[in-house]
């Protein structure tokens, strides 16, 4: 009986040997395949009724550190999501550059101001006009250029996510292949471990996209799941579905459903990726790059507002002004109206070709405009030409004054030997002194019986208000309006009615607010009124931390949001007004003083207190001094894009956006940098416990070589024994 236990504790030495020799083999074979791990084996004693039998092999396992896989997993995704940005500022850098650069945004307003400076030293020289006018060009071209820019970086970030969706699907196909062959191998006993070492490669890929948790079922089938709770893979694999946009605008976002969702069977999963490539490009797409738009386009309205109210003031004689196209459309100019302040009045006056006066007068004399009622924009109108027509001794009989099909505001003289000149006055004071007047507008056309209460907004400046002497336009309708940048938990507390007019009527729609409605709630209002949500719909617009009301009309026309009856405090608190999204990608210089860069205002129109009259002179450069001044003075800027609301300089405020994008994009470097150390540290780490060693596997090699030999000899020792008892027997 002993003799038959040696033998077969023998010959289990001998199976379980050769297992370990095909281990080593196996270890040795994949020392350098990607993704391979240390295969090992556990034997115990083999027991029969209390007696051993020999030796056998319970399981064959990986070497691994399981925890570990999971941070090194961790780890990339964060890697990942920092090199996918990095790309992406660097882009931007490049386009940006730094405040210091001679082709960043601030240095070419720089420049602007000193040659509208040097326009003020020289104001008759028509190559100083040219320069001024390609430095203003300049710079709306630049700020077009970093629009254009960042809407096409958020093009190729969602195309960028359609194609790492592509990845992901097949990524989670593999993984459900593996699931399965792993759980039939462990069904039939084998070992399956090299499956796993490739599921575990297909899990690392996977964690590069998109941050993931796992846990393993009994039959060794893996479950994976998104860090938000949506499942990935559970016995079968679930599709992720995108579809990237053909283009993009500021318009567009994913807040307000214009940008296809990530979801999976038709549940939205966009907000499920915390790290991984997926999410930096949703950040990218939806947070950062629409962040630096949104202060880019603060910037280029400010620019605009600013160049243009002081350029509206002046005149560019000796070019003779004898026509006018405003920029401002208006929607129903029979019903629109408008009304001066009291202390102030507009003088409109007509000069010859030497600048001197041929006649003059002002609005309130005239009765083109008062203080002490509204009146609508076609009388308005209709004054103002009456009284050109009239003057000069009737020669400007054929001058016209109307609004043309956009709604906008055109004055023709139909003269070329006159000009027409308007100019603001405080009237209040002992001597006519230039100073813009407050326009009161009514844009709904309700009224309520006095011009402070039918107003709905105030304007300064009239020329400024009409856009007839502008440097910047823009070719795009009022069809979109934004809220400031509030708070998700933010309420007005002051309640109201607001009107929503558009072509169709000056109050198509309207909705009461208690003023204890958030941003989400009054999206929410607008899109369940039916009369409203008819003609628009509202939008929760995210914008690095807080969120923006966005109104958008649905068919693209020009509209108007007021407030109902007496005030303006509800408008106000939402500080709602037409959305300056895009505009930097629009802003450009007036068609005229592009093709007429003299036509740039600088001198204006002068009082001549010893006559009592007014002139124009081709050395005056009081409007080029004012708009040097205005170039180098402090603005009130919104918050915009993360930044908050600041009072700076044009130039400083481009200087500010220039430093944060250098510096997030330094901090991202930084960042990068260090995650890819510890990436490298984690990945030694795992390979000093996963990784086949040489050495380690020559040394077992010997091990199993000798107990294989021993083994054997114990069998041959046998089998003589045996040989030795049948010959006695």
């Amino acid at each position: 009986m002993s003799l038959n236990l040696a033998l077969s504790a023998a010959l289990s030495g001998l199976q379980t040997n050769q297992k370990g020799l095909d281990l080593v083999s196996r270890n040795i074979a994949n020392v350098n395949t990607v993704g391979y791990t240390k295969k090992i084996f556990n034997q115990e004693s083999r027991i029969l009724t209390g007696v051993g039998v020999g030796v056998q092999v319970t399981e064959i396992s990986r070497r691994v550190d399981y925890g570990l896989i999971q941070e090194l997993n961790l780890e990339n995704a964060t890697l990942e999501a920092l090199s996918t940005k990095s790309t992406y500022y660097a882009r931007m850098q490049d386009m940006f550059g730094k405040p210091a650069d001679n082709t960043s945004i601030a240095h070419i307003l720089t420049d602007l101001t000193e040659q509208v400076e040097l326009l003020a030293l020289e104001p008759d020289k028509t190559e100083q006009h040219l320069t001024t006018v390609q430095r203003a060009e300049d710079v709306s071209q630049k700020l077009n250029d970093m629009g254009d820019l960042l809407q096409s970086l958020r093009l190729d970030a969602d195309k960028e996510l359609e194609r790492a969706v592509d990845a992901v699907n097949t990524l989670l196909e593999d993984i459900q292949t593996l699931n399965e062959e792993i759980a039939h191998a462990l069904a039939t006993g084998r070992d399956g471990v090299d499956l796993m070492d490739q599921r575990d490669q297909a899990i690392q890929q996977l964690t590069a996209y998109v941050d993931i948790t796992t846990f393993t079922r009994g039959t060794g089938e893996l479950v994976v799941y998104t860090k938000g709770g949506s499942v990935l893979v559970d016995r079968e694999a679930k599709q992720l579905s995108h579809t990237a946009l053909a283009s993009f605008d500021a318009s567009k976002s994913y807040g307000g459903n214009d940008v296809q969702a990530i979801s999976i069977d038709g549940t939205d999963i966009t907000g499920d990726f915390g790290e991984g490539k997926m999410a930096a490009l949703l950040e990218m797409r939806d947070t950062i790059l629409p962040g630096y738009q949104a202060q880019i386009d603060e910037l280029s309205e400010k620019l605009r507002d600013t160049v243009n109210q002081v350029h509206n003031r002046g005149t560019s004689f000796p070019n003779l002004a004898n026509e006018y196209v405003g920029t401002r459309a208006f929607q129903n100019t029979a019903n629109q109206q408008i009304a001066l302040d009291t202390d102030h009045d507009v003088v409109v006056a007509i000069f010859d070709a030497d600048g001197n006066q041929v006649d003059q007068s002002t609005f309130k004399a005239e009765g083109i405009l008062s203080d002490a009622a509204m009146t609508d924009l076609n009388t308005m109108a209709t004054n103002l030409q009456t009284w050109i027509t009239g003057a000069a001794g009737g020669a400007l009989a054929g001058a016209t004054v109307s609004f043309n099909s956009d709604g906008k505001l055109e004055i023709t003289l139909n003269d070329n030997t006159y000009s027409l000149v308007f100019r603001d006055e405080d009237t209040s004071a002992a001597s006519p002194t230039q100073d813009d007047a407050t326009l009161f507008f009514n844009a709904d056309g309700s009224g309520i019986g006095t011009v402070a209460d039918d107003s709905d907004s105030t304007h300064s400046g009239f020329a400024a208000f009409f856009g007839l002497n502008d440097v910047y336009t823009a070719d795009r309708q009022d069809w979109m309006w934004d809220s400031g940048v509030k708070a998700e938990s933010w309420r007005p507390f002051t309640a109201g009615t607001l009107n929503f007019s558009d072509p169709t009527s000056l109050i198509r729609g309207q909705l009461t607010l208690t003023g204890t409605e958030t941003i989400e709630d009054v999206a929410a209002a607008i899109n369940a009124d039916p009369t409203l949500s008819a003609f628009l719909e509202a939008e929760v617009v995210q914008e690095n931390g807080g969120v923006r009301l966005r109104v958008k009309h649905l068919t693209g026309d020009d509209m108007r949001i007021t407030q109902d009856g007496n005030g303006t405090a509800l408008i106000n608190a939402l500080g709602f007004g037409v959305s300056n999204a895009g505009l930097s990608n629009d802003l450009t210089i007036k068609d005229e003083i592009k093709a007429n860069p003299s036509l740039i205002s600088r001198g204006t129109m002068l009082y001549n207190a010893d006559t009592g009259e007014y002139t124009l002179s081709r050395g005056d450069n009081t409007t080029a001094n004012a708009l040097a001044e205005a170039l180098s003075n402090t603005v009130s800027f919104e918050a915009a894009g993360g930044v908050p609301g600041t009072t700076r300089s044009l130039a400083e405020y481009a200087t500010l956006t220039l430093s944060r994008n250098s510096t997030e994009a330094s901090t991202n470097e930084q960042r990068q940098e260090y995650q890819l150390s510890l990436v490298d540290t984690l990945s030694l780490k795992h390979a000093e416990i996963s990784a086949v060693n040489l050495d380690e596997e020559m040394a077992q090699l010997i091990v199993y070589q000798q107990s294989y030999a021993a083994s054997a000899k114990v069998i041959s020792t046998t089998a003589d024994l045996f040989d030795i008892l049948n010959s006695i027997v």
